[in-house]
């Protein structure tokens, strides 16, 4: 069986948005910080229990939606979808939580990236998103990485949490190893079962 490994710090670094220069050299480099809280519910969500090594785990799968606000959206209200792979032993809340997110205002994209976090205790998730944030229209500014810590909560209800300065960031780390077998015991379909 194919074995995975994560080894996943969580930075302890404020939140920063980094415009890079464009290929062009016309515009100038810039950094500046922000902060955006979020919440989201599941649209579809697929629980399934494994036994590993050191105890059962539950591994989620889910697509998530929902709202942004912050100096992230410039002040609006954007839409943001998240799609993210959990797997937390149940004895000692530990765990990983890695994924995709994509925010946008109306049908412009505002950040379109990864997620990779830490889960501990009762669903805490301390971890980083690193994003591609579109130029925008003539005359277009450059286009921006976006490179942020985040803090928040997974459970049945969805993910909320708050990025960059608008949150208490946890200084954890988790060593996982190892993989669940391919067709786990399903414990708990969520509203849109998606067949497999």
């Amino acid at each position: 069986m194919r074995s995975l490994r994560y080894a996943t710090p969580v930075p302890v670094l404020v939140l920063a948005a980094t415009g890079i220069a464009s290929a062009s050299g016309n515009h100038a480099a810039t950094t500046k910080q922000v902060a955006a809280s979020f919440s989201t519910t599941p649209q579809r969500l697929v629980t399934k229990t494994c036994t590993g090594a050191d105890g059962s785990y539950t591994v989620t799968d889910g697509t998530y939606t929902g709202t942004v606000s912050g100096t992230l959206t410039g002040g609006a209200t954007d839409t943001l979808k998240i799609h993210a792979k959990s797997i937390v032993n149940q004895t000692t809340g530990d765990g990983t939580t890695v994924g995709h997110f994509r925010i946008k205002n109306g049908v412009s994209p505002v950040a379109d990236g990864s997620l990779i976090a830490v889960n501990s205790g009762s669903g805490s998730l301390n971890g980083f998103l690193f994003a591609h944030v579109p130029a925008g229209p003539p005359p277009p500014p450059p286009a921006a990485r976006l490179l942020a810590n985040f803090t928040g909560t997974l459970s049945a209800g969805g993910i909320a949490g708050k990025i960059g300065g608008n949150g208490t960031m946890t200084n954890t780390a988790v060593e996982q190893s190892g993989s669940c077998p391919p067709h786990p015991r399903p414990l708990h379909l969520g509203p849109h079962p998606h067949p497999h």
